[in-house]
């Protein structure tokens, strides 16, 4: 029966299963993910979007021209930095300072094997030539990096931040792709595609997450689950917009956990492993193992002691910008 006045019809059988049907399921898309671990190309392409935030290099090369600083000029910023390089090489190095109108201001000489220190400021770009004025390498402090009880980034006299690296001879690898020194950084090995194995980039992603402070609680949850059901393939397709997942994982070093572990980005989900059946044992393994080591970080994280941070570890300090995030 119709009512009258283009009201709400009555009695109509398809309204009332819209009116006392129950929610809506999730419905997700068929998983695309591999059973096997896809190799560690999205972990890296992550690791250096995030190492980029703190620190940049560039390396020079023999077949290319790199004389242009990373950034143009120094900006004023706000935050010391305490940058200590040893030359690991077999020749002298000639270091320059990049002032506020773009040019390279020569600061000294590091021979080899001695360490080249310096007090800097967030934001200065630095570049290192070979005597004779071939480029080996741009530089730039960008971010204080927190400190942590197993890797300091503070020094003990003065407590200000420190960022320190080696500068070595090329290897022959490096050689053969006409790159001219090689780096080493023990808090952010370059390039990303230094960090090749599970194991080794669950560890660097267990010292981030100590230096973010981020709490690895919710994402432990997703693995137990992970480990309880192997052979259910909804625990192992996670929508990303998830608030509680975005917050509590993606927008940390949990990230770098998942990618780590083979999690693949898949349009709105990151999903790891087969379709249907369980998970091999070797990824249910190295997940095992993610977990016994994010507990540690639980641990871990509860002794930190805020005040040993040096200034600028709460991101302040970028050259215009205040804290991060702000204007």
């Amino acid at each position: 029966e119709e009512t009258k006045g283009g009201g709400e019809e009555k009695n109509a059988p398809g309204n009332q299963q819209s009116m006392h049907a129950g929610p809506q399921q999730d419905v997700r898309p068929p998983m695309q993910s591999s059973a096997n671990h896809p190799g560690m190309g999205e972990f890296q392409a992550w690791y250096a979007a995030i190492s980029d935030l703190y620190c940049q290099y560039l390396i020079g090369s023999e077949n290319s021209d790199i004389d242009a600083p990373i950034i143009p000029r120094s900006e004023r910023g706000n935050v010391r930095i305490s940058l200590e390089v040893l030359n690991s090489t077999t020749a002298p190095i000639d270091v320059f300072w990049v002032d506020y109108l773009g040019r390279e201001e020569w600061k000294g000489s590091a021979a080899p094997g001695g360490t080249w220190a310096q007090i800097t400021y967030v934001g200065h770009p630095w570049t290192f030539r070979a005597q004779g004025g071939q480029v080996l390498l741009h530089y730039v402090p960008f971010r204080v990096i927190p400190t942590t009880d197993q890797c300091r980034t503070v020094t003990r006299q003065s407590g200000e931040a420190l960022q320190r690296f080696k500068i070595l001879s090329p290897s022959y690898s490096s050689s053969a792709k006409g790159i001219v020194c090689d780096i080493v950084d023990p808090i952010f090995p370059y390039p990303a595609t230094k960090v090749q194995s599970v194991d080794k980039a669950l560890e660097w992603c267990y010292q981030q997450m100590e230096r973010e402070r981020s709490s690895p609680h919710v994402l432990l949850k997703y693995l137990n689950n992970i480990v309880k059901n192997p052979s259910e393939p909804k625990y192992r397709q996670i929508r990303t917009s998830n608030k509680r997942f975005w917050n509590g994982v993606w927008i940390t070093a949990g990230r770098g956990v998942l990618h780590a572990l083979g999690f693949e980005e898949k349009g709105a989900y990151v999903e790891m492993g087969p379709a249907t059946g369980a998970l091999s044992t070797e990824r249910l393994k190295q997940v095992s193992s993610a977990i016994h080591g994010l507990k540690g970080v639980l641990a871990r994280m509860d002794g930190i002691d805020e005040k040993q941070q040096p200034e600028g570890a709460d991101g302040y300090g970028r050259a215009g910008y205040g804290r991060i995030g702000m204007n």
